[in-house]
């Protein structure tokens, strides 16, 4: 994968790699070593014989010896009956797929990032006084909101090496205070019934900060992108 997704999954990747060589090293030398020394135990001077001069090693006692005593008995109880270790697999894989199929999968889940982004998109053809006035009064009810800390308004731009914009369109980015209040969602409910009501014939959408930043640099703003490869000619 290229691109920006590209860049996000190819450090995903390299993070795992390394995080699983690195335990397998620690598994195969520091851990071996960290468990002899501390199930290792000396005898006393009193039960030790004249000859024994060296470490001895003892069955492991208090909690650490319980623990490795409560898994020696499951083992062995596993070993002994192997249908339960069967039927145990098998609920580990139901339960994985349940899971699976109950969580919900995208590249950006919804999050409150403390603010938003608001696209608008005035009337094709509009003046640009008419396009300000409108904006001006965008940026007024925004500006009007209790939670609402600051604004900022940008027109025919975007983020990107190419990107081509019209002058009809660009965006507020949406800053909203710390504290207890109403969550983004109420905020944004609210805030596109004002401007449907206000300015109807101006169309808006709200997106979350990180979003509009990748969609902006991949070229793709819509949450959803479909590409189609040409048709072959037959040869």
């Amino acid at each position: 994968m290229s691109g920006v997704y590209g860049t996000f999954f190819r450090a995903l990747a390299i993070t795992m790699s390394v995080a699983l060589f690195t335990s397998l090293l620690l598994a195969l030398t520091w851990t071996p070593t960290l468990s002899q020394y501390l199930v290792r135990r000396k005898r006393s001077d009193e039960t030790r014989s004249p000859a024994a001069g060296a470490v001895e090693e003892e069955p492991t006692s208090g909690l650490f010896g319980r623990a490795v005593n409560l898994y020696a008995r499951v083992m062995q109880s596993v070993v002994k009956r192997p249908i339960l270790l069967i039927a145990g697999s098998l609920v580990i894989v139901l339960l994985s797929y349940v899971s699976y199929r109950l969580l919900e999968t995208e590249l950006l889940p919804a999050m409150d990032e403390g603010g938003f982004i608001l696209d608008y998109f005035t009337p094709p053809g509009s003046s640009l006084v008419e396009s300000n006035r409108i904006l001006q009064h965008i940026e007024e009810i925004l500006r009007a909101t209790p939670e609402v800390e600051t604004t900022s308004r940008r027109t025919g731009l975007q983020l990107g090496l190419a990107a081509v914009t019209e002058s009809n369109r660009g965006d507020f980015t949406v800053k909203l205070k710390a504290g207890p209040g109403r969550s983004v969602d109420d905020v944004i409910s609210d805030l596109r019934e004002q401007i449907a009501t206000e300015e109807p014939a101006t169309k808006v959408e709200f997106v979350q900060l990180l979003s509009d930043m990748i969609g902006d640099l991949t070229s793709q703003p819509q949450p959803v992108v479909i590409n189609s490869l040409p048709k072959m000619a037959d040869s």
